[in-house]
């Protein structure tokens, strides 16, 4: 079968692939065999699943339990579905057993259930355990989390910053991550935040990273883009 799968679903799926689009997430992905990118648009892979989802519950949860998959748009599948769950003790259930199986950015930040909307409060717990798995896109999507539902204000808890600097991992994903966390954290919860550059915590890459990405930022004045630049890390530092 097209997908090396079992599920007979996939079997029309193939004929939505793109060789432009292909080419095009390559590039964005680079760290993957690009034998495993068929190029097929996320609308195609977002109307199947609220297909999938609405008249095939058996041949969906087949789905989600046969892992790993083999090409990037099964993993996209995939959490578009977890996306789609109203359950939120299934979904984290479900996003434990699949987070071992991430090898992409893109599978990763892409994944946002509407659903933590409503649960915020027990993210943190979620956020900690996904950190302690000590693996690449786990320790990535705990970071996305947090970025995307516990930095407004009515939830905000400094702890979760605190908990983030517990992490050591060197890898680019995690770096970049850790970086983009932080300078959301500088916008958006600036009298906490600030603290951790100025007393220079971060290595040199994500110290400078995050204030690169504070200065690129249109959410912040003038001069505190200005005082943030003299929080870098130079090589004579």
């Amino acid at each position: 079968m097209i997908f090396g799968m079992k599920n007979l679903f996939f079997k029309n799926f193939y004929e939505f692939s793109d060789l432009k689009y292909k080419q095009f997430i390559e590039k964005l992905i680079p760290n993957i065999d690009k034998g495993k990118i068929l190029g097929i648009k996320a609308k195609y892979i977002d109307n199947f699943a609220k297909s999938l989802i609405l008249n095939d519950e058996q041949q969906m949860l087949l789905f989600l339990n046969s892992l790993p998959h083999y090409y990037l748009e099964e993993n996209l599948l995939h959490i578009k579905l977890l996306s789609l769950f109203d359950d939120y003790q299934i979904l984290i259930k479900y996003i434990g057993n699949f987070l071992p199986y991430i090898d992409n950015w893109m599978v990763c930040d892409s994944l946002i259930p509407k659903i933590f909307n409503k649960n915020k409060n027990k993210l943190f717990f979620e956020i900690d355990k996904w950190i302690k798995l000590n693996q690449t896109y786990s320790i990535r999507y705990a970071l996305i989390v947090a970025l995307k539902f516990l930095l407004n204000n009515n939830i905000f808890d400094e702890k979760i910053i605190s908990l983030f600097l517990t992490i050591k991992n060197n890898d680019y994903y995690v770096k970049m991550a850790i970086a983009w966390f932080f300078s959301e954290a500088i916008i958006k919860q600036y009298s906490v935040s600030i603290k951790y550059l100025e007393n220079k915590i971060f290595d040199k890459w994500i110290q400078n990273k995050i204030i690169s990405k504070c200065c690129d930022s249109k959410r912040l004045t003038d001069d505190t883009k200005k005082y943030l630049k003299s929080l870098r890390i130079n090589n004579e530092n």
